[in-house]
């Protein structure tokens, strides 16, 4: 709900900022003047900084692969649908340069560059970027801890509340840890689901009579064995003898 709120804010701050500069194309503007409002030049560089946080995070295990890449590219494409049509464009082409800017690697001042400029945004919209950081690091199935090492950089550095973090752990990170705690286990598919109760009986409850087996005991005896066993004692030359017992 917090995403979806966060989407809320940005769309209509984008569509007051864009909508301004629609108005103001007809008047004259001083030379050197940009072609946006500065606020709203602003707002496009926070947005697209998303993706170098997600890059950045993506790289924590020194490759940056087709799979975590493919999700980058998914986030951005989810998220453009939840902006105004005549913004979608403008933002997706930043997003995407700096898609490409990032992927030849991400210096920690970049990094926080890219963290100050989303600190102007909404803190849901800086809780959806920690959210693709998280979706980016276990696109592979599996956490390094130099990844968890970037994750809270990048949560500190966002500013982002300790139960949002917290929630985000349990949403990507929980599924993954329990997955390679138990995967080296062979799972039963016919196992009962729920233990039964009380002790499994192994063994008769009614015993066997047993009237002539306590002869067998004294039969196994009868044979005299002198010989010692051979770890029993160390053998030494010469004779034993009993005074020297």
């Amino acid at each position: 709900m917090g995403y979806i709120i966060g989407a809320i804010v940005l769309a209509i701050g984008l569509k007051y900022f864009f909508d301004s500069d629609k108005q103001s194309s007809g008047s004259e503007r001083p030379s050197g003047s940009s072609s946006r409002p500065n606020k709203a030049d602003e707002m496009l560089e926070s947005i697209s900084a998303s993706m170098t946080v997600g890059v950045y995070c993506g790289l924590g295990d020194g490759n940056l692969d087709n799979r975590e890449t493919a999700t980058l590219r998914r986030w951005k494409d989810e998220f453009l649908k939840k902006v105004p049509s005549e913004a979608a464009t403008i933002i997706g082409n930043a997003m995407e340069a700096e898609i490409r800017r990032s992927m030849r690697g991400v210096s920690e001042d970049r990094l926080h560059q890219a963290c100050q400029s989303q600190k102007s945004l909404p803190v849901e919209m800086r809780s959806m970027t920690m959210g693709l950081a998280f979706e980016i690091v276990i696109a592979d199935k599996k956490i390094e801890p130099s990844e968890l090492a970037c994750l809270q950089k990048v949560a500190r550095l966002l500013a982002i509340p300790d139960e949002s973090y917290k929630r985000l752990e349990e949403k990507y990170l929980k599924p993954i840890q329990l997955a390679a705690a138990t995967s080296g286990s062979k799972p039963n598919p016919v196992a009962m689901a729920n233990p039964t109760r009380g002790m499994m009986m192994n063994w008769a409850e009614t015993p066997i009579s047993t009237d002539f087996g306590v002869l067998m005991t004294p039969a196994k005896s009868l044979r005299l064995i002198s010989v010692p066993m051979p770890n029993m004692m160390t053998c030494s030359r010469g004779m034993m003898r009993l005074d020297s017992l």
